[in-house]
């Protein structure tokens, strides 16, 4: 009886464990992160980011910005462009595959005008995303060591959410 008793006990405490475990990998887990909002005047969008990056830096010319966590090795990319070759999503979407190249894709999607790429490289994790419609675009590149992808993977959702749902 008392082996009994162990067993369902160990087994009531593994299956707690566990999905909890696969739920943080997956990055579904019930983290929430206050959020920021960026406002880019020149190619007028907006875009709520995490409030995990200490430090902020807009580019000259008012394209975009670059974010970073307090250690620098966490980056987060911005930014608006004009397509001045009209060039269409999937295009776009396959050019960005090709330049990757022989990396490890993890994921990448393409619906319409939004598209995301997740692929690791020399120990790096990356994830891109975009829209685009025939005058403009919105990118988005966030970068950080790969041992440390799991910690965002929650705060990039809210970014990809955000990016899939801005008008351009």
């Amino acid at each position: 009886m008392r082996r009994i008793l162990i067993f369902l006990l160990a087994f009531a405490v593994l299956s707690a464990v566990f999905p909890a475990v696969a739920a943080a990998k997956d990055g579904d887990g019930d983290k929430s992160f206050p959020t920021v909002k960026y406002k880019n005047e020149r190619f007028n969008f907006e875009i709520d980011y995490p409030d995990i990056f200490t430090y902020a830096r807009e580019s000259e010319n008012g394209d975009g910005i670059t974010l970073m966590n307090n250690e620098r090795m966490v980056i987060l990319l911005l930014w608006g462009a004009m397509n001045y070759s009209g060039i269409r999503a999937g295009e776009y979407y396959d050019m960005r595959k090709f330049e990757i190249g022989d990396c490890h894709v993890m994921s990448a999607a393409l619906a319409g005008t939004f598209g995301y790429l997740e692929y690791e490289r020399d120990g790096i994790y990356f994830f891109e995303a975009f829209k685009l419609n025939n005058k403009s675009g919105i990118y988005c590149r966030f970068s950080c060591p790969k041992r440390k992808k799991y910690e965002y993977k929650p705060s990039l959702k809210i970014v990809k959410e955000c990016i899939k749902k801005t008008e351009i």
